[in-house]
């Protein structure tokens, strides 16, 4: 049996942040899979739900540059590890950074104390 070896990146173009069109997953330059249905946490919740249930078995997926590039280039999203050990996109909450609109969020005022 081949070990098949896919290629994961995000669809998007460097220079423009509402360019963001999916998630898209390649074998040998052919797309074999792609998400797009969503936002790119959403989409990338789905890629998950895919890997676990319908990979095909000895499948290798490398995950591309594309996909720290677009955390560094878009704003509003960033990646942390859930509770199973996964790595899941989600929307940029922390004081000091920027939402998925490009605002700063604010830092948090500190109460009486």
């Amino acid at each position: 049996m081949a070990i098949k070896t896919a290629h994961l990146s995000i669809d998007y173009d460097e220079d423009d942040p509402r360019s963001y069109r999916g998630i898209s997953l390649s074998k040998e330059k052919s797309e074999i899979a792609r998400w797009s249905g969503g936002t790119p946490a959403e989409d990338w919740q789905a890629y998950l739900d895919w890997r676990e249930r319908e990979c095909p078995p000895g499948m290798i997926i490398m995950e591309t540059s594309s996909i720290t590039h677009f955390l560094w280039d878009v704003p509003g999203w960033r990646m942390i590890e859930d509770d199973q050990g996964r790595e899941v996109m989600v929307p940029e909450d922390r004081p000091g950074h920027e939402d998925a609109e490009g605002t700063p969020i604010p830092e948090q005022e500190e109460g009486p104390g």
